[in-house]
């Protein structure tokens, strides 16, 4: 069962401990990594100076020099100009045209792998038994998202490398008939940048918890505004 924790709160339950020592970890030695890839996936424009030079472009840079891309960041120096990072007006940035932009290529290959939908067959001698186990994993697996949930997995797969998948149960919904308890069942991806998965100490194959982390703004309960705080998932699984 998962346990949903609040940092103020972290006093009073041990799995915040560590919980929040392996999303220290993650968010200062994963996630920027991880944001890179997203952002040379995503390749979106970052404004870099205002206009106020001629025909409108930033003063102190070339014709276009008033905003970057994000796949500038594998470019050479000799290509994007001195100081990527530095001030448009003091950096001597070039302009830079990205024409083989690696979004859409990602993109063909997710509707290339799953075009169609995923058919589940149980290996179970009993005809009914076989019947009741494939009705349950399509009924599953539809309400998840069916293809768009492939789709989702394939695309943080080719962005990130790997993907996380989530089952969450509604244990209000597991008392009825097996057909309709399979509503409490939900399958969902999470975005690497997010999970951040305890794997045990003894035994890699084995989670002592599982976390997904996410900055919400917490104003409107009171709390000073612009403060944010961090919720978790875990539990014991395996990997």
């Amino acid at each position: 069962m998962a346990d949903r924790l609040e940092r103020k709160n972290a006093g009073a339950d041990p799995v915040w401990e560590m919980a929040s020592l392996a999303i220290s970890d993650h968010r200062g030695r994963l996630l920027p990594e991880y944001e890179k890839m997203w952002a040379y996936y995503r390749n979106p424009l970052e404004l870099a100076g205002t206009s106020g030079g001629a025909y409108g472009v930033a003063t102190g840079s070339g014709p276009g020099g008033w905003y970057r891309q994000g796949q500038e960041a594998g470019l050479p120096t000799r290509i994007k100009g001195r100081g990527h990072r530095a001030s448009v007006a003091s950096d001597g940035r070039r302009e830079v045209v990205i024409e083989n932009d690696i979004g859409w290529r990602v993109q063909t290959m997710v509707d290339f792998m799953f075009g169609r939908p995923v058919r589940f067959e149980s290996l179970a001698s009993d005809e009914e038994t076989r019947e009741l186990v494939e009705g349950v994993l399509e009924r599953v697996w539809e309400a998840s998202g069916g293809i768009a949930l492939m789709q989702d997995m394939a695309l943080l797969g080719h962005v990130f490398g790997h993907v996380d998948l989530l089952l969450r149960v509604d244990e209000s919904k597991l008392e009825g008939p097996v057909g309709e308890a399979a509503d409490a069942f939900r399958i969902e991806p999470v975005d690497p940048r997010r999970g951040v998965a305890m794997v045990s100490g003894e035994d890699y194959r084995d989670l002592d918890g599982y976390a997904v982390h996410a900055d919400r703004e917490v104003a409107a309960r009171g709390v000073r505004p612009g403060r944010r705080v961090c919720w978790v998932v875990a539990g014991r699984g395996t990997g």
